[in-house]
């Protein structure tokens, strides 16, 4: 097996008027868990971790890491997971700010922030990209995803993504969940190492990466703190959002200068002449 990172495959972007015209026969749904995406190759004596812009990301995710050795010395060879690092909590619910100051630390620092709120990340598993010398991505999705169910069990800190019959109802319950929407994914299609039309992805609101470039004052209970994000979108629109719980704000505000040109993620609800309609901080893109 190649000790380089596959090339991952991206998803594509269907609105609900296409989805009700799709095909719904030849997918399967998943929750979009919109976590740090990692792809790791496990051997029985060491691990990689690499990031979407494949840097290392190894000792980040201690419990899952651990589980995973015992995994692959227990088969006595190496497999290639692809899947999302996420914290959640004891009723399965994700926080991504966390997840996000955590993975976008240095290692040191990573794993101490869970040891001190005792909060440990998971790696949620959604493919199996290769096994032993088998390179499992010319393989059919269907196929795939059998492979990985039978090399994994569920642990406290590595699970595999649930999968569905594609309905609305379940689009909805995913979006209850999770708050990111969900993802179709080709029963018959290869691992296309790129973006493509076998994965599709559905969320209920826009969203958009943008850059901080400066911050509004806070006031009343706020006062000291940041009020408002100012950002500046790829095309140059200029917004300001809030929305972030407490401890982004207090982190955000002792770190004001150092983040300034860092990347977020925002959610809104249209473009409008003069901007966005009714922005809203979600997450730190610190793996862009």
């Amino acid at each position: 097996m190649t000790a380089s990172p596959f090339k991952l495959t991206q998803c594509q972007s269907i609105t609900l008027e296409e989805f009700t015209r799709l095909d719904k026969t030849k997918y399967a749904m998943e929750p979009k868990i919109d976590g740090w995406r990692i792809q790791m190759e496990v051997a029985p004596d060491s691990l990689t971790a690499w990031t979407r812009t494949n840097h290392i990301a190894n000792r980040k995710i201690p419990m899952a890491e651990k589980y995973l050795l015992e995994i692959a010395k227990g088969v006595n060879t190496s497999f290639r997971l692809d899947g999302e690092v996420v914290y959640l909590d004891k009723n399965g619910d994700p926080d991504f700010n966390f997840t996000s100051r955590c993975m976008g630390s240095g290692t040191d620092v990573c794993i101490q922030k869970q040891m001190d709120e005792e909060r440990y990340l998971s790696y949620v598993v959604f493919d199996i990209l290769a096994f032993s010398q088998l390179d499992y991505r010319p393989i059919a999705f269907e196929e795939r995803r059998g492979y990985l169910d039978g090399l994994l069990a569920d642990n406290e800190y590595v699970q595999i993504i649930d999968t569905w019959d594609p309905s609305l109802e379940q689009h909805g319950a995913n979006i209850e969940k999770f708050l990111e929407g969900s993802v179709l994914k080709r029963l018959d299609a290869p691992y296309a190492g790129k973006r493509h039309k076998s994965w599709l992805k559905m969320k209920e609101q826009e969203t958009i990466d943008v850059r901080i470039i400066g911050y509004k004052e806070g006031q009343g209970k706020f006062k000291d703190l940041i009020g408002a994000i100012t950002f500046r979108a790829p095309d140059g629109t200029i917004g300001n959002c809030s929305g972030m719980d407490d401890d982004t704000r207090v982190h955000i505000s002792d770190h004001r200068e150092a983040l300034l040109g860092t990347t977020i993620e925002v959610k809104h609800y249209g473009k409008l002449v003069d901007g966005f309609r009714h922005p809203q901080f979600i997450r730190f893109r610190t793996d862009k």
